[in-house]
């Protein structure tokens, strides 16, 4: 009987209590420590710290869970973390006081903005070195990039927020914002950014990327520094350092929902993938508020290193070997050539997605993150399938059909205007002229 029960026991330890495992990590940089506390978000517990360099500041996890990047203000580098076994596996030298990071979608560049310098260095994530370095307006601060991969977004100190072509790595046009600006966050579609405004203004601005115009500003807290969005999309967190609380809006209306009271001095934060909960670096406290969604209560306090920022997409890591599902699709039907087209798909699993058989109309694409977007220019109906992988099997896959039509435009007959009746009079008179000569 005892055999059977620690068999039991044994099979129970083995399937039941490895989906925990399934949590991804908060990686928190503490400035005064020259660490990074790896938080286990299934916990909220630390369960180890991580040596980079001095003034930790901006931290990004790949798409994958596979490597984090941590801009080290005081040294001019980035530490680049192995996520597997919680090590620096190399030191990449970027430009003067490196603040900023964000990770394409592909995860194969890294950008860093350099407070010091007024630019942004590109990182080869292949190879751990610089790809190249683009100049920006001065005091770059935060970075984010579009899910297609295609711009990269850079607050400046100067009132303005940098856009920067990935394919070409030159700044290719710079938008107004207020005073100060700090955090930038681009939605799914691409569509709108989000820019917190912590000098006079003390606002979250809305940027319209399609015209690069504001589209309404929201007051918020005293000096908002961090923002995040919530992966449906349907909430924004702006993080107000000199308040200490965080700004919750509702993205569809453009209005403050709630404000949750955290630690002091509060400045990088960032959503869970499954949007539950949203982690807050407390700089003044030297902890991390983690804040129930459901509720918009400050649940949880996790204490780490001292001075913690985190500015960035910190929260990913290792996660349990889970298959990918596509919780939506398939994407709209139908379509028109010349008028713009989007739809994002939705999953678990966090996988990458592709093309796998057949094509998109032209004009479409599909991002890694499960982005459609574009504007078809070809009539005619087009089919295929998605997949969805994160390198456990089976992946996700759903077919798509989408026709594209074309507007027909009605021929109309122009109606004879005076002139066109007086020329025709003057052609009648001229003919019957005529016709007496000849009688």
């Amino acid at each position: 009987m005892m055999s059977r029960l620690a068999t039991l026991a044994l099979l129970l330890s083995t399937f039941l209590i490895r989906p925990a495992q399934a949590s991804p990590f908060a990686y928190i940089s503490n400035v005064n420590g020259g660490t990074v506390s790896v938080i286990d978000t299934a916990t909220n517990t630390v369960t180890t710290t991580i040596t980079v360099g001095n003034g930790p500041q901006g931290v990004a996890v790949n798409q994958a869970g596979t490597r984090v990047y941590v801009a080290n203000v005081t040294d001019g580098t980035v530490s680049v973390i192995d996520t597997a076994t919680n090590t620096v596996i190399a030191t990449v030298t970027a430009g003067a006081f490196p603040n900023g990071v964000a990770v394409s979608p592909a995860g194969t560049r890294v950008y860093v903005s350099n407070n010091g310098s007024a630019s942004v260095t590109v990182i080869d994530t292949a190879t751990n070195t610089v790809a190249a370095t683009v100049p920006v307006g001065n005091n770059p601060r935060d970075v984010a990039v579009n899910s297609a991969g295609t711009f990269v977004y850079v607050t400046s100190g100067l009132g303005i927020l940098n856009v920067i072509n990935t394919a070409t790595n030159t700044l290719s046009t710079t938008i107004p914002t207020g005073t100060a600006p700090q955090g930038v966050a681009i939605n799914a579609a691409g569509t709108i950014a989000y820019v917190a405004n912590s000098g006079t203004d003390d606002n979250l601005q809305v940027i319209d990327l399609s015209t690069n115009t504001t589209v309404t500003t929201i007051p918020v807290g005293t000096t908002p520094i961090g923002v995040a969005l919530s992966p449906a999309g349907t909430r924004v967190y702006v993080a107000n350092m000199n308040t200490n609380n965080v700004t919750v809006i509702d993205t569809t209306t453009n209005t403050v929902v709630t404000t949750v009271t955290v630690g002091g001095q509060p400045g990088g934060l960032a959503v869970t993938p499954d949007g539950a909960s949203t982690y807050v670096a407390n700089f003044q406290t030297s902890n991390v508020s983690v804040i129930d969604n459901a509720t918009n209560t400050a649940a949880t306090t996790v204490a780490v290193g001292p001075g913690p920022r985190s500015h960035g997409l910190f929260i990913g890591g290792p996660v349990a070997a889970v298959p990918p599902t596509i919780t939506n699709g398939p994407p709209p039907a139908t379509g028109t050539a010349g008028t713009p087209y989007t739809f994002t798909y939705t999953s678990t699993g966090a996988p990458a997605f592709t093309v796998s058989s057949g094509s998109l109309p032209p004009g479409l694409t599909l991002s890694p993150s499960g982005v459609i977007t574009g504007t078809p220019t070809t009539a005619g109906t087009f089919t295929g399938t998605v997949t969805a992988s994160n390198g456990t099997a089976p992946n996700a896959t759903q077919p798509f059909s989408i026709t594209i039509s074309v507007v027909v435009r009605a021929e109309v007959t122009p109606i004879p205007t005076i002139s066109d009746w007086g020329a025709l009079l003057l052609l009648a008179s001229l003919l019957g002229m005529a016709m007496l000569k000849l009688k």
